[in-house]
């Protein structure tokens, strides 16, 4: 029989692939443009395709969350591998021209789907890994960190397969990702499974053996010093009873501090309410720019060529592919780079120092702003794009990476899915 160890480390390694392959809506603006020239969509089609899939993602993750707490998790990502392997592929055909495309609407719906399929992958591979967690892990952070990692990494590798092997060639390499997202959650969800008991189980389990421990020190006592004519001695007393209860319980909170804080309770909690906003104003701004960084992209190159003897259309293309996959890999690197290190440098700080993982948000948010008033201000020309890509794909990815491990301390890992 698999020991409980190996399952662990077996549902680990396939919540970091479905991570791995449920990140590629990070991937929109390294094939946007030419999505949009192929098509005919204008800037703000090519946009409203690009936010249907992060519409998905974020409306739909706490209905996942909620069957993650409630149902478990391998059956929902076997569901969605087929949803996102057929959700790529009907862009794909679309582009080629297989499938009717008479509004932009059908692109964004195929993404839209892309994106709940996304979320179905992530959400539940949290929500597994935190399941797995034993009682007050004092790592934590870097627990979650390494799967948020992944997921942050995973436009980085789809966009250097994108350079290497498909060279700007957007229909088959859109095949790919159907192939490879859809096996990826596919064989994934077939390692991820809960395998610790709740943590009220678990609680129960402690009270359960440190009242059985106090109880036999008890009746050891009772028999070393009461007098034999007492024919109940090895009778706990009611008062024992109590006291067992309580020390038992005592015992059972140390070793248990989890909240357990969800639904209703969640919308009137001020730290919730302090989170949602905070996560709500900054996170879209990062969401914005990989969203229309293709465009900007090829704004700024048009405008520096227009003043340069003409190229080549092909040579053009090709130079704007690579641009356009440098950027996308820019971000995702450092995306992922904060979301490993700030789990673990998170875990440091809290269990040393114990300075709250509250003030990597403040971080994060400072990044962005720095990161924001460059690409506003800063950038004449791609030569200085690059620096908005770094600080903003580090304050999301600081920011995206701190906020799922923050929200199982603080409200507990019984409903963290849905939370």
């Amino acid at each position: 029989m698999i020991s409980q160890n190996i399952k662990i480390n077996l549902s680990y390694i396939g919540a970091l692939i479905i991570c791995t392959v449920s990140g590629t809506s990070y991937l929109f603006g390294a094939y946007s443009t030419e999505l949009a020239d192929k098509l005919e969509f204008n800037s703000v089609e090519i946009n409203t395709i690009g936010s249907a899939a992060n519409y998905g993602f974020y409306l739909s993750s706490p209905f996942f969350g909620h069957i993650a707490d409630n149902y478990g998790s391998n059956r929902t990502c076997l569901v969605s591998s087929f949803v996102i392997f057929f959700s790529y592929l009907c862009v794909a055909l679309t582009y080629n021209g297989l499938l009717p495309s008479p509004s932009f609407l059908i692109c964004a719906f195929y993404l839209f789907f892309m994106g709940i399929a996304s979320a179905a992958g992530l959400i539940c591979s949290l929500a597994t890994v935190v399941r797995n967690l034993e009682i007050r892990s004092a790592r934590r952070g870097i627990a979650l960190g390494a799967p948020l990692g992944f997921y942050g990494l995973s436009s980085f590798i789809f966009s250097r397969i994108n350079i290497w092997f498909f060279r700007g060639n957007v229909e088959h390499f859109l095949v790919f990702l159907a192939i490879v997202t859809g096996l990826g959650q596919f064989i994934g969800s077939w390692f991820l499974n809960v395998v610790l008991p709740p943590p009220s189980v678990q609680r129960e389990e402690i009270v359960a053996v440190a009242r059985t421990t106090f109880e036999q020190a008890t009746n050891l006592s009772s028999n070393n010093n009461c007098s034999i004519k007492n024919n109940n001695v090895n009778q706990p007393s009611e008062r024992t009873s109590l006291l067992s209860e309580a020390v038992a319980n005592h015992i059972a909170l140390q070793h248990h501090e989890e909240n357990d804080i969800g639904g209703w309770d969640l919308a009137q909690d001020n730290d919730a309410r302090l989170l949602f906003f905070i996560l709500f104003f900054i996170g879209g701004t990062g969401l914005m720019f990989i969203n229309n960084v293709g465009t900007i992209i090829k704004t700024l190159y048009l405008s520096v060529h227009n003043n340069h003897p003409p190229i080549s259309s092909d040579k053009q293309h090709h130079e704007l592919q690579t641009l356009q996959n440098l950027h996308v890999s820019l971000f995702s690197m450092f995306s992922c780079f904060a979301r490993l290190s700030v789990g673990f440098l998170s875990d440091i700080t809290k269990n040393i120092f114990n300075i709250r993982r509250l003030w990597f948000i403040a971080i994060s948010g400072l990044t962005l702003f720095a990161g924001q008033m460059v690409a506003g201000f800063g950038v004449k020309n791609l030569d200085v794009l690059w620096i908005a890509s770094v600080f903003i794909g580090f304050g999301c990815g600081t920011m995206f990476g701190i906020a799922p491990t923050i929200t199982s301390e603080w409200f507990g890992a019984a409903r963290f899915g849905s939370n």
